[in-house]
């Protein structure tokens, strides 16, 4: 399977043209943060998974271990989901702000907004 976008971070369909519609993107790519937010939230209402606390026995939060730890040292999430919490940090292809689709319009896109902090 091929990347689903270019050199340039913009999202590309099947036919390899530039399209902002995630619905339409073809091929592989990094979530964007809301996905991995659902993803690791997997259907739970509070602010982790675990609850409105994250303990060091749930996660290796902050680096408290001084190193990462190996993937299923710390129980899945309700979707089965392993270190959605600490360990390493989210890689997405955007970040959580809540102005930052308003930034990325102001720019002429809304995708990978690269320039915006």
């Amino acid at each position: 399977m091929k990347p689903s976008y270019d050199a340039h971070g913009n999202l590309l369909d099947a036919q390899g043209k530039i399209t902002n519609d995630l619905g339409q993107v073809y091929g592989f790519r990094l979530p964007s943060e809301a996905e991995w937010e659902y993803a690791c939230r997997a259907g739970t209402s509070t602010f982790f998974y675990t609850g409105d606390q994250l303990s060091p026995e749930q996660a290796n939060i902050n680096n408290h271990l001084g190193r990462t730890q190996p993937v299923g040292s710390y129980a899945p999430n309700p979707w089965g989901l392993y270190d959605m919490h600490g360990n390493v940090c989210e890689w997405c292809q955007d970040v959580f702000d809540l102005d930052f689709y308003e930034k990325c319009k102001k720019q002429g896109q809304v995708r990978v907004c690269l320039n915006f902090i």
